[in-house]
């Protein structure tokens, strides 16, 4: 099997991960609570690792966040062209918009890290 196989097959629940970016960037008071339960390896996606590094980094720094400064700070970092992360964060903006339980979302992304960290270190002891 190759690695682009296994990583398809890694789990993560790109509907929590999702619902957790828009639920903090509508009310970044949550991001407290969240960055409890996760950090910023514990997303899978590349794209939403970067945006929860971009969240956290404002919310640290005491710096605003609301979708405006959010699409700054991604094009500023270089992860996304202005138009791209517009597009992106509304979408997540639209998605947490039906969410209620943003750290019940963290839970299921931690969990779903936690599986891919035991699937990595079974992996690299049947390769030794």
């Amino acid at each position: 099997m190759s690695d682009i196989d296994s990583l398809k097959k890694m789990p993560f629940s790109i509907e929590a991960e999702q619902a957790v970016l828009g639920s903090v960037i509508i009310d970044s008071e949550k991001l407290n609570d969240v960055m409890m339960v996760i950090k910023t390896e514990d997303f899978y996606l590349e794209q939403h690792q970067a945006i929860f590094s971009a969240l956290t980094e404002m919310f640290i720094s005491n710096k605003s966040i609301d979708v405006v400064t959010l699409i700054t700070k991604l094009t500023q970092m270089g992860n996304y062209t202005e138009g791209d992360a517009a597009k992106y964060i509304k979408l997540l903006v639209d998605i947490a918009s039906a969410a209620t339980n943003v750290t019940e979302h963290a839970g299921i992304i931690k969990d779903k890290s936690l599986l891919r960290m035991i699937i990595n270190a079974s992996r690299d002891i049947s390769d030794t």
